[in-house]
């Protein structure tokens, strides 16, 4: 299968934020408290992203298939990936690894020396594959479970 990868505008967040949420809803929403799932919920739309895209510190990158969006990465500040979710139906099928590349060769161009993230319990196996080790015990915030995990880039 062929995917291709390219940067998202600002005017195409909605399909990215629609497939994160159904992504959210098919493998976090049953782990996460109620409140975690509100508190992703406001996260994708309550215009944040947004926000940190128009001064430049966002970057959204898209996977598809046949003109079909099936994975979505976000990066802010240039080193922390805040969004990494694949359509279901694609899963383990290396969308994942093809869109973190892109993430990690925007860091390197912008001179990062690591990349840091919050994986939620469903994530730590494929961000460890990726070379991510785990940094602190895993947590919860705002009814958000998770790991914080970085890559020392080399």
């Amino acid at each position: 299968m062929t995917y291709s990868v390219k940067p998202m505008l600002s005017s195409e967040f909605a399909s990215a934020y629609e497939l994160a949420w159904e992504s959210f809803s098919s493998s976090c929403k049953k782990i996460f408290p109620p409140e975690g799932a509100e508190s992703f919920h406001d996260f994708l739309y309550g215009g944040k992203i947004e926000e940190k895209y128009a001064v430049g510190k966002f970057v959204m990158f898209g996977c598809y298939s046949e003109g079909e969006l099936i994975g979505v990465g976000g990066m802010r500040d240039g080193s922390h990936i805040a969004l990494m979710f694949t359509a279901e139906k694609f899963r383990r099928m290396g969308v994942g690894r093809i869109i973190m590349k892109k993430l990690i060769a925007e860091a390197l161009k912008t001179g990062q020396k690591k990349i840091t993230l919050n994986s939620s319990p469903t994530g730590i196996g494929f961000y460890k594959a990726m070379g991510f080790v785990e940094t602190d015990i895993e947590q919860i915030s705002e009814g958000i479970i998770y790991t914080p995990m970085e890559l020392v880039l080399r």
